[in-house]
């Protein structure tokens, strides 16, 4: 199960970031080079799948696809964001101090739990019974 949570999560991530473009653009060539290495052989095969000359059908149809899915998306604005809080008043300085209802309280506490951190205070353990010593 946590192998399939994983493979949903690398699809998931892959698609969010475009990766499906990628991959389908991969196969496109993939095709390409077969198709043309059939004709021409493989070195030539290459050089026109690569060459941008004679773009497969599935190649137009991806550039196609991608020029219509960057149209869809939100222009990004040029101008600065103000990301000021419009609401808030310099009078409120000292309005929400947070103190504990007992200090004397929570320092004791910080006292005791630096100390137990470096070891202080704790009994010790009990050393064991002596082991009876059997004569042979």
């Amino acid at each position: 199960m946590k192998s399939l949570a994983r493979i949903a999560l690398v699809v998931s991530l892959m698609i969010s970031i475009g990766g499906h473009w990628g991959m389908l653009q991969a196969i496109a060539w993939a095709r390409m080079i077969q198709d043309y290495s059939e004709e021409k052989g493989l070195v030539e095969g290459f050089k026109e799948t690569f060459s941008g000359e004679r773009p497969c059908p599935m190649c137009l149809k991806l550039r196609e696809s991608q020029n219509e899915a960057g149209k869809n998306k939100a222009p990004i604005s040029k101008e600065k964001t103000d990301l000021t809080l419009k609401w808030y008043d310099p009078s409120w300085e000292g309005a929400f101090k947070v103190t504990p209802p007992f200090p004397e309280a929570s320092t004791k506490a910080r006292l005791y739990f630096t100390a137990s951190l470096r070891g202080e205070g704790r009994a010790r353990p009990a050393t064991p019974p002596p082991r009876a010593i059997q004569n042979a």
